[in-house]
C-alpha cells in the first residue's frame, strides 16, 4: 500500500521512534548536469539541531511537464489508506 506524500512544513516524532520522511529537492529544468551537495538541518523543541550532508548528481536529462505524461497512478485513494490516513 502507498504512502500518503503529503506537503507538512512539521512531524511531530514521539521520542525514541524512527519516522521517515519525503524530501523534495526541486531542480530547475535547465539546471547544469554535475554533482551537488548541501545541508540538510532536522531540529526539535527539546533537542539540538542535527545537520545531515546531502549529496546529488544531476543527470543530463529533463523530464517532460506534467500535463505531457501519459501515465497516472494514484494508489492511496483507497478505503483502507484514506481510513488509515485520518485514523478512522
Amino acid at each position: 500500500m502507498a504512502d500518503v506524500l503529503d506537503n507538512v512544513k512539521r512531524i511531530d516524532v514521539k521520542a525514541n521512534t524512527v519516522q521517515p520522511v519525503w524530501v523534495t529537492i526541486w531542480i530547475p529544468s535547465g539546471a547544469k548536469a554535475g554533482k551537488y551537495n548541501g545541508k540538510l538541518t532536522v531540529s526539535g523543541e527539546n533537542t539540538s539541531p542535527m545537520t545531515l550532508n546531502i549529496d546529488l548528481e544531476v543527470q543530463n536529462r529533463t523530464l517532460p511537464s506534467p500535463k505531457d505524461w501519459h501515465f497516472h497512478l494514484d494508489l492511496w485513494q483507497n478505503p483502507y489508506s484514506v481510513a488509515r490516513y485520518y485514523q478512522v
